[in-house]
């Protein structure tokens, strides 16, 4: 049942962004959209693709610091490439447990690795991602309360401190060892608390992540943005997690319209429309061509090394 509402509730918000995106585009037209993606500079994809890199970088430190919580050694290499293969196919494909997570154990299985440890990797990384957003977002609402809370529609009286909560709860993560020192039981389930170290590094790599992702798509507004790099993180994080939500592939649509709407105030519709094209080229498209040609070496490998028996 649960499967099924979510379902409706993403196709729901999908078609709903479509409609929006649409209506707005048809107020220009493609033609002026095409010469802004013509306006984007070789400059700009190169710093672009280096911030694109930069965070799938990051995004396997999730893996490696998951790993070393759960007691499992493995080579930086091996993670590094279920990693980065996982994540390509999550980010384009959606739906990232049917996704990314089965390719993630096609890859591990190779060295041993148990479905179940593999699940454990998943959850460590949404709960790391969500320390991160709570990080990020929170700190873009103390900094920014009027820029942002007038871009996202919210009301400004509640932005800072509703920042604040979000810092404080992080806070309180991070010092959860103080006072927790067991595993903490809920039913069958045991959650242990990741030593400081781990949980220190869930702030510094999930919070590089997201800046990274954000920067990809901050670099190719020509002319620049009006308005501070963290307004904008806090706007990209804000449509790329309604995306998530909707789990539609890239969220696509859904993240678009929210990006279109916030920033459209500030910047002409054919800009934001050009950039985010790129961004998709740059952000989905080539690091799925990367790991679509990764896996296939893997399988390869993997066959030629299996056991006849196998």
């Amino acid at each position: 049942m649960k499967k099924i509402l979510g379902t409706i509730l993403g196709l729901t918000l999908f078609c709903i962004a479509l409609y929006v995106l649409m209506r707005e585009i048809q107020r220009y037209g493609w033609s002026d959209i095409v010469q802004n993606l013509r306006n984007i500079d070789s400059a700009h994809l190169a710093v672009s693709m280096m911030f694109s890199t930069l965070c799938y970088l990051a995004l396997t430190g999730y893996d490696t610091l998951a790993w070393k919580h759960f007691g499992h050694r493995l080579a930086y290499l091996r993670i590094a490439k279920a990693s980065f293969v996982g994540y390509a196919f999550s980010h384009n494909l959606g739906f990232s447990l049917l996704t990314g997570a089965p390719v993630k154990y096609r890859i591990y299985s190779a060295w041993g690795i148990r479905a179940v440890d593999v699940a454990k990797v998943v959850a460590f990384t949404g709960f790391s991602l969500a320390i991160g957003f709570s990080t990020l977002m929170g700190l873009a609402l103390i900094l920014e309360p009027q820029t942002i809370a007038t871009q996202l529609k919210l009301p400004v009286a509640g932005a800072r401190p509703y920042g604040m909560l979000l810092v404080a709860a992080v806070a309180t993560y991070l010092a959860l060892s103080a006072f927790i020192k067991k595993p903490i039981r809920i039913k069958k389930l045991h959650i242990s608390i990741p030593a400081p170290h781990i949980r220190a590094g869930q702030v510094i790599v999930s919070c590089s992540e997201w800046m990274f992702a954000a920067a990809t798509l901050y670099v190719l507004f020509v002319p620049g943005l009006s308005i501070p790099y963290t307004a904008f993180l806090a706007i990209f994080i804000s449509a790329y997690v309604a995306g998530f939500i909707s789990q539609v592939p890239g969220g696509l649509g859904v993240f678009d319209t929210i990006v279109l709407i916030s920033l459209k105030p500030i910047a002409p519709l054919p800009t934001i429309m050009a950039a985010l094209l790129a961004y998709r080229v740059v952000y989905y498209i080539i690091p799925l061509i990367c790991a679509l040609a990764l896996l296939g070496v893997h399988e390869l490998f993997h066959r030629k090394n299996r056991p006849a028996s196998a």
